[in-house]
């Protein structure tokens, strides 16, 4: 009978920790934009899909602000494969799906880009990890983890104002526990007069705790000053002689370097006032003088043989 209990449990705590992988190195043959926290923060726009307009390729369903219609009509893509309500690009926060499951819209308003980091946007089927919603690409999202406060207050006409603010981990859960503490004050003095000056008691040790906790846990800063050698980049070389003996016309060239770009057929033929049938025909020929059969492939196999930087 003794044999059929389950084992007692282990005297010690057993912590897991775990850290995030590193970008993979297959990215390197996709077209990635990083936007940074700096540059999230300086927007002219407040709305984190407005910011997200300026990514080569990204495509909103709507054209006007996200606040202005309901999140089923919100929908976001990549690589120019036009937009729609059903995203075909994934949006992530912190590595957990943000889009809608069922038909993948997204509530752009519920984003703050002052709370945000960084934002990774992967282009294509190098983002395939992410599941099926990542079909043209995936919106990487991840949140502040700094210390410190942020705030902002803007003015417009009609006497409209938009007022945001931003408390780091250590600031922001000390003010959460305080103001936990006069709501429950206040109930106390609603409902509980006579013990009013328990609450009172409470509320100042409260406090007291929290101050205690963030100095005490606040870890030192350590600096350390290290020499690392920096080599200086050399200048890009084309390689003529490769280029002479593969055969690649100066115009293949010109296509190769905007399939780099991440531009589709219909944008590099507007860039080059030709035919979409042209950059095609162009391309097959590019294709078969560098063995290649995806455009990603062209593209590494010619910064391989030093046809394009």
């Amino acid at each position: 009978m003794l044999q059929a209990l389950p084992p007692p449990p282990p005297e010690t705590a057993i912590v897991v920790t775990a850290q995030a992988l590193p970008d993979p190195a297959s990215e390197r043959a996709f077209a990635l934009e990083t936007i940074d926290g700096k540059r999230l923060r300086d927007a002219p726009s407040s709305q984190l899909d407005q910011i997200l307009k300026d990514v080569p390729g990204l495509q909103l369903f709507r054209r006007s602000d996200a606040r202005s219609g309901h999140p089923t009509s919100q929908g976001v893509t990549l690589r120019a494969l036009g937009g729609n309500a059903s995203s075909r690009a994934l949006l992530i926060l912190d590595g957990v799906p943000q889009s809608d499951p069922f038909g993948g819209w997204i509530n752009w308003p519920a984003y703050d880009p002052v709370a945000l980091g960084r934002v990774r946007v992967v282009r294509g089927g190098g983002s395939v990890g992410s599941g099926p919603g990542a079909l043209a690409g995936s919106i990487e999202m991840t949140s502040r983890i700094d210390e410190g406060a942020d705030a902002g207050l803007e003015a417009g006409s009609h006497a409209s104002l938009h007022a945001r603010a931003y408390l780091g981990t250590g600031l922001g859960g000390g003010v959460l526990i305080v103001l936990l503490k006069l709501v429950e004050y206040r109930f106390l003095v609603l409902e509980h007069s006579v013990e009013i000056y328990g609450g009172l008691t409470a509320l100042v040790f409260s406090a007291l705790g929290v101050w205690l906790g963030l100095k005490l846990t606040r870890k030192k800063e350590l600096v350390v000053v290290k020499e690392i050698p920096v080599l200086t980049p050399q200048p890009f070389a084309r390689n003529d002689a490769r280029l002479r003996e593969l055969g690649v016309t100066r115009r293949e060239l010109e296509i190769l370097e905007l399939i780099a770009q991440g531009l589709s057929n219909r944008e590099i033929a507007e860039k080059l006032f030709v035919s979409e049938n042209t950059v095609k025909t162009h391309s097959s020929r590019l294709f078969d003088k560098l063995s290649a059969r995806r455009r990603t492939q062209a593209v590494q196999m010619g910064k391989e043989q030093g046809l394009i930087p």
